[in-house]
């Protein structure tokens, strides 16, 4: 399974946002693909601190978008 890593790289690279969760630049359907994105990547290495740590911070960036598009 030589595709994990580069989907785990890719991952990395996506979860970068700022301190302020509504502060990522991407569109939410973009942060909607990188979470999916960065959850397989959890998926697929299990015990990868850092990819959970990006997927939280995707998790948390798109929840502070979604609250504030839906208010």
């Amino acid at each position: 399974m030589t595709a994990q890593p580069e989907a785990q790289a890719e991952t990395k690279a996506d979860a970068q946002p700022g301190p302020d969760a509504g502060s990522d630049a991407r569109s939410t359907d973009e942060l909607k693909h990188a979470l999916v994105e960065s959850l397989m990547g959890v998926i697929g290495a299990p015990d990868d601190e850092g990819a959970a740590s990006n997927a939280a911070a995707l998790i948390a960036t798109l929840d502070a978008r979604l609250a504030a598009e839906a208010a």
